[in-house]
């Protein structure tokens, strides 16, 4: 057997229905795809609608600055694109060195992921179409000065697109008529990790009228997440000439990486035994688009989302050397010092913020460079390891029955490990796929043999939320069967049936050394797949709590004791008992519904709100108490 540990596949929608035996053994990558959202779910506007808005010179957009939609999509900004835009992804994670943090992706699936069609053939599948633009406005003599340009880039992280896939621009005459004036093949020739600058100088009388619109159109593959092209920085604008490629700002172009080394989530007792263990160096990377070299100074900083608590990493530091012209570096961070978090809290989730002071400005110019000077992420010390970002780019599958995947973590302080939480893209073979989820102490012992310490038969069932996760909690028949780990312990599952099974796959951040697979009766080292499964372990508290009857809030007397179910709930619930006000805040410290106590019990509904998890602050003579709910 040919024992080449992974495999970078990307396989059509015909060959994931083929049995697993047939297709070489190990892990693959795999597209992206899910059942679509229903049109209420959807952040839309009508065409009508949206072409009564016309913008005027000049169009700027970097897609730092997405729309979020009700259950999380991000979108092209809806006050500069039409809707029929909403299909292309902005994404933070499938380019590489783009221009500025997000870009806008193209492939064969909608936003959602859903394939476009299950047509092997390849066609027209995602747009990205601005709002009107009057041209009409600009004076004669200053036509021939307007430009057009962008950023592009073959694949970046995502899939590679072939000869005969491809990206083209048109923009749209008076005569209402869409004429290409740019088009790129996919092929090998392409480099996958540079973005390529294009300009193009609009001089055509039948571009100069009130209603001109541009769009960028791929064709590919429908059948999945293939053939993907990244666009990033869009300008149109007059007074340019051919040679006007390099701009007045200075940009960062990731999101924070963790402050807790490699893990992006840490359970709080686990961290608490041993901080040194988890402590890192949060980082971005950084642009500066000018030809000329700038003084730069960062702020970095770690805030508690619930207490507004803020603790300074760097406080206006000095970039040394001089950032030179069209440079970049990658930027990091002082180490969190512990002394300066509560150690002592139940949960702790920290918003890192990075902000660069490099003299963008809107003094000299209308287009406001520094949107892209500053950006976040949120890393918790909470109930769960977490590897991964939370935001999956593709799918990883193990393609042989009977094939296991293995996650190693480590825990210093012995833990009783309740859930196994996993995001299964929504691709059409994750629906109720048998699995068998395991837990091990050691996959290989000194005698070669594995030593499990929980098995629980399963079904792979996606979670409906924008990258959710099912979580599995390790009972039968409603009857805890826990297991306490310490040092290195696995997670995992084996595969039941010869349907595979995609478990979601992080691209940005990497653990890949602790990713092991068996194929063959024998243990590899993930070797070739840089990435982090979406796979979690979870340790419970309420649970072990309650199994413990260890003491939680001082005993109160019981016409005093706040009851709030049902928890998990669908969006509705209650709270019972005397209280004055209650309210619902997000993990950012956002509030979200506030409530008068009324006699007998509060009923308050976050169906309209995403799933997860949220705070309930309830107050009783000046004295708050907070909860913890999960709309699921």
């Amino acid at each position: 057997m040919n024992r080449i540990a992974l495999s970078l596949i990307f396989v059509l929608s015909y060959f994931l229905c083929q049995p697993a035996q047939a297709q070489q053994p190990g892990l693959r990558l795999v597209p992206l795809g899910s059942s679509p959202p229903t049109t209420s779910q959807q952040a839309r506007v009508t065409n009508a609608q949206a072409l009564d808005t016309v913008l005027a010179l000049p169009f700027w957009d970097d897609f730092s600055q997405p729309t979020i939609t009700k259950v999380g999509y991000p979108i092209p900004d809806t006050l500069k694109w039409l809707p029929n835009s909403q299909n292309t992804r902005i994404s933070t994670g499938l380019a590489v060195n783009p221009p500025s943090v997000g870009v806008a992706s193209f492939d064969g699936t909608r936003l959602d992921g859903s394939p476009y069609s299950a047509s092997e053939n390849d066609d027209a599948s995602d747009s990205l179409v601005s709002r009107p633009i009057n041209l009409a406005a600009v004076a004669e003599n200053e036509r021939n000065s307007v430009y057009f340009s962008f950023f592009w880039q073959q694949s970046g992280n995502g899939e590679f697109p072939d000869s005969g896939d491809s990206l083209r621009l048109q923009f749209l005459t008076s005569q209402d008529q869409w004429r290409t004036v740019w088009l790129r093949d996919g092929g090998d020739s392409l480099s996958t990790d540079e973005f390529t600058q294009e300009i193009i100088q609009i001089f055509e009388p039948r571009y100069f009228h009130d209603q001109f619109r541009f769009r960028f159109q791929s064709f590919s593959r429908l059948t999945g997440a293939f053939d993907t092209w990244n666009v990033d920085y869009v300008y149109l604008n007059k007074n340019r000439s051919s040679a006007n490629t390099a701009y007045l700002d200075r940009a960062l172009t990731t999101k924070p990486t963790s402050l807790f080394g490699e893990y992006t989530a840490v359970p709080m007792e686990q961290f608490r035994a041993d901080p040194a263990r988890y402590l890192g160096v949060s980082s971005v990377d950084f642009y500066n688009l000018n030809i000329e070299l700038q003084p730069v100074r960062f702020t970095a900083l770690a805030r508690d989302t619930v207490t507004n608590q803020t603790i300074i990493l760097n406080d206006s530091t000095a970039l040394s050397p001089v950032p030179v012209g069209l440079e970049r570096r990658t930027i990091m961070a002082n180490p969190l010092d512990v002394n300066q978090i509560n150690l002592n809290a139940e949960s702790l989730y920290l918003e890192t913020e990075f902000r660069i002071i490099a003299g963008d400005t809107i003094a000299n110019q209308t287009i406001d460079y520094r949107v892209n000077d500053t950006v976040r992420s949120v890393f918790t010390l909470d109930e769960s390891f977490a590897y991964d970002d939370g935001e999956a780019e593709f799918g990883v599958e193990i393609n042989q029955q009977g094939g296991k995947v293995a996650y190693q973590f480590v825990a210093p302080e012995k833990g009783l490990l309740t859930h196994i939480d996993i995001h299964f893209p929504s691709l059409n073979q994750n629906q109720r796929t048998p699995i068998q989820l395991l837990v091990w102490r050691d996959i290989e012992d000194s005698t070669g043999q594995e030593l499990v310490l929980r098995s629980l038969n399963a079904s792979a069932t996606p979670d409906p939320a924008y990258n959710g996760f099912t979580s599995y909690e390790l009972a039968l028949d409603s009857i805890p069967f826990y297991v306490n780990v310490q040092d290195t312990f696995y997670i995992g599952y084996e595969q039941q049936s010869e349907q595979f099974v995609a478990i979601g796959f992080d691209k940005n951040t990497d653990a890949s050394s602790h990713t092991f697979f068996n194929v063959s009766g024998g243990w590899q080292q993930n070797q070739e797949l840089k990435g982090s499964l979406m796979i979690r372990p979870r340790f419970d508290r309420d649970l072990v709590d309650f199994l413990l009857d260890a003491p939680t809030d001082p005993v109160e007397p019981v016409k005093d004791v706040v009851k709030i179910y049902p928890n998990p709930t669908d969006g509705l619930f209650w709270v019972e008992g005397r209280f004055d006000l209650v309210t619902v805040i997000d993990l950012f410290g956002q509030i979200l519904v506030t409530k008068q106590s009324v006699p007998g019990k509060t009923s308050l509904d976050m169906s309209s709100f995403p799933r997860g998890m949220y705070l309930v602050k309830v107050q009783k003579e000046g004295n708050i108490t907070t909860h913890k709910i999960l709309v699921r």
